[in-house]
C-alpha cells in the first residue's frame, strides 16, 4: 500500500509561458518558414508533371476502366483491352485540397480527455474522466482528483516528493519510449490508473535554464546515463467506490519499463507493455483492475534488441488483432486474440515487412509492404496475402523501389510508382498475380540527376553487405577532388538511405562536398 504521510519536498515551479511582441528575428523566421512552404508546395508541383508521375487515379464503379492525370492530361484506360484514351485537359479536373498537418494539442479517448500540451520528454499533467465528471490532475508530486461541479478535490497519494512521485514519468520514458501520459481513467470512469517513479538513486543530470533572461537558474534532471540506475516505476489503480489504491503486478523495477498503457478497442480489456532494460524481452499484459494481476497475452525474446511497442491491428470482434512479430529475425504478421492464442502465421519470408496496407475480413485478405527484392534489400514490394496465411504473392514484379500505391477497389489491380537512386520514376500497372500489365508512365533515363549512386560493401566479418549513398554536387567531376561528410546517425531502427530517386543535391553539395550516408547494422528495415 502507499504510505499517506506528508511529503517532505515541495516540486519546482513549471515554468510559465509569457506573451511578447513580435521581433524582427522572430518576423525573419515567419518569412523564411513560409518560403520554404512555397518551394515544398512548388517542388510537389514540379513532381506532380514528371514524365513517369501519375495523379488523381480513379476506379470506375463498373470495375472497367482507369482514369489518371499525366503531364497536365487526363487520361483513361481499358483495364479488359489495355486501350488508353486521351480525355483532354486535366485543369478543369478538381483539385484534391492537401490537409494541413495540425499537431494535437491533447486528444479524446477511452482512457479520457487529456488537456494542455507536454514539453518533450514530459506527461500531461491533467486527464478528464470519460463521463467529464471528474479531473484528475498531476500536482506537487502527487496525484488529486477534483469534481468538477462541486470542486471537491481527493487526494489519492499525499507522499511524493522530489524522489518519490505520483502521476507523472521520468524524461527518459517520455524521451526513448513515447510515454507522454501518466494517467488514464477505466472507460467507466470509476478507476484512474497512475505511475509511481522512484529517482533515489538516480543520478541528476545538471542543466542551466533560462539563458534568454536576465539571470540563468541551475535546473537537476534525473536522467540516468548508460550503466547508471535508472528509476524504479510501478503502477496503481484507484477506485472511487472504495477509495482504495491498489498496486498492479507487471514488475517495473529499476532495470525493466512499463509503458503504453492503453484499452482494446472496445474498452473491455486494458494492456501495458514491459520490458527489460537491454531491451530483449517483451510482454504485453492484460490488466485485472480488481486484483491487480497481470495475464500474458503476448511474448518475444530477441538476443539483440526487440522493438518495444510492435503494432496490433484489432479485427472487427475487438479480440483477435494482427500482431507485429520479430521472432524469426525479420518483421512479419501473426493473428493472435487477446486470450493469448495464437492463431496463425500470416506472412513469412526472409525479409522485412514494413506496414499494413488493408485487411479485408470478408474474402479474409489482407495487403502489406515488403522489402524483399533480391536486386536490392531496399526496394519496396507491394503483397497480397490470405488471413490464414495461405496464397503470398508479391504484386511488383519489377526489381525497382515501389511507392505511391493504389490498389482497385476489387483488388484485382494496382498501379505503383518504381524508380531508383538514379534513374527517375515511371508508373506501372500489375494485376493481383504480380503480373506487369502496362506501363502508364515512363521517365526518361537519359534525363537523370547523376547526383547520387547507392553502393555496397562486405561487413568487416564477410556476413552482410552494407549499402549506402554518395551524394555529389551537380557539377561533380571525377577528376577532382572532394571533402566528403559521413552523415550518421546510426541509432536502432533508424533509417539513413531510401532507393527514392534523387533529383535535387543537399545543401552540403551545394558547398562542393560529397556526402557519404550509410545504413549501418541495427538500422532499420533489414
Amino acid at each position: 500500500m502507499i504510505d499517506r504521510s506528508h511529503p517532505k519536498k515541495p516540486s519546482p515551479k513549471e515554468p510559465q509561458m509569457s506573451s511578447r511582441p513580435l521581433t524582427l528575428p522572430l518576423i525573419l523566421v515567419l518569412s523564411l518558414t513560409l518560403l520554404t512552404s512555397d518551394a515544398l508546395e512548388a517542388q510537389r508541383g514540379q513532381s506532380a508533371i514528371q514524365p513517369g508521375v501519375v495523379s488523381g487515379i480513379e476506379w470506375s464503379e463498373d470495375g472497367k476502366f482507369l482514369t489518371y492525370t499525366n503531364q497536365g492530361e487526363r487520361h483513361r484506360y481499358e483495364l479488359a483491352t489495355g486501350e488508353t484514351e486521351s480525355l483532354g485537359s486535366a485543369e478543369d479536373e478538381p483539385r484534391t485540397q492537401r490537409r494541413r498537418s495540425r499537431r494535437s494539442r491533447g486528444g479524446s479517448g477511452l482512457t479520457g480527455t487529456y488537456v494542455g500540451r507536454p514539453s518533450r520528454g514530459r506527461q500531461y499533467t491533467q486527464v478528464d474522466s470519460p463521463n467529464e465528471r471528474w479531473e484528475a490532475h498531476y500536482d506537487n508530486w502527487n496525484v488529486v482528483l477534483e469534481e468538477k461541479e462541486t470542486g471537491e478535490k481527493i487526494a489519492v497519494t499525499i507522499t511524493g516528493n522530489e524522489n518519490i512521485h505520483y502521476g507523472t514519468a521520468s524524461w527518459v520514458y517520455g524521451e526513448e519510449l513515447g510515454q507522454n501520459r501518466a494517467m488514464w481513467w477505466t472507460p467507466d470512469s470509476q478507476k484512474l490508473l497512475f505511475y509511481k517513479f522512484d529517482d533515489t538513486d538516480v543520478q541528476p543530470f545538471h542543466l542551466v535554464r533560462g539563458w534568454s533572461k536576465f539571470n540563468t537558474t541551475h535546473y537537476p534532471e534525473y536522467y540516468p546515463k548508460a550503466g547508471a540506475k535508472n528509476p524504479g516505476a510501478e503502477l496503481f489503480v484507484y477506485d472511487l467506490a472504495s477509495q482504495e489504491v491498489t498496486r498492479i503486478d507487471v514488475g517495473g523495477g529499476s532495470e525493466e519499463y512499463i509503458y503504453n498503457i492503453r484499452t482494446s478497442p472496445d474498452g473491455a480489456v486494458m494492456l501495458v507493455n514491459w520490458t527489460d532494460r537491454l531491451q530483449h524481452h517483451l510482454k504485453v499484459m492484460a490488466i485485472d483492475l480488481e486484483t491487480g494481476d497481470g495475464r500474458l497475452v503476448v511474448e518475444e525474446q530477441q538476443e539483440t534488441w526487440q522493438s518495444n511497442s510492435p503494432g496490433m491491428r484489432y479485427l472487427a470482434d475487438n479480440h483477435r488483432f494482427i500482431w507485429t512479430t520479430e521472432k524469426s529475425g525479420y518483421t512479419h504478421y501473426e493473428l493472435r486474440d487477446l486470450d493469448g492464442k495464437l492463431h496463425n502465421s500470416i506472412s513469412s519470408g526472409d525479409f522485412q515487412s514494413s506496414g499494413i496496407q488493408f485487411v479485408d475480413e470478408e474474402s479474409g485478405q489482407m495487403g502489406f509492404l515488403g522489402y524483399n527484392s533480391p536486386k536490392n534489400p531496399y526496394y519496396m514490394q507491394y503483397h497480397l496475402v490470405d488471413l490464414d496465411g495461405t496464397d503470398q504473392r508479391r504484386v511488383t514484379s519489377l526489381d525497382f523501389h515501389h511507392s505511391n500505391f493504389h490498389l482497385s477497389p476489387d483488388k484485382k489491380w494496382l498501379v505503383a510508382q518504381y524508380e531508383e537512386v538514379n534513374t527517375p520514376p515511371s508508373t506501372a500497372l500489375y494485376n493481383a498475380d504480380g503480373k506487369l500489365i502496362a506501363k502508364l508512365a515512363e521517365g526518361d533515363p537519359s534525363s537523370a540527376a547523376n547526383i547520387a549512386e547507392m553502393f555496397k560493401f562486405r561487413s568487416n566479418d564477410d556476413r552482410f553487405d552494407i549499402y549506402g549513398i554518395l551524394y555529389k554536387p551537380t557539377d561533380f567531376d571525377p577528376e577532382n577532388q572532394y571533402a566528403v561528410i559521413n552523415a550518421l546517425y546510426g541509432g536502432p531502427g533508424s533509417n539513413e538511405i531510401s532507393a527514392r530517386y534523387v533529383s535535387t543535391p543537399r545543401s552540403e553539395n551545394n558547398r562542393g562536398y560529397l556526402v557519404v550516408k550509410v545504413n549501418n547494422r541495427g538500422t532499420g528495415n533489414r
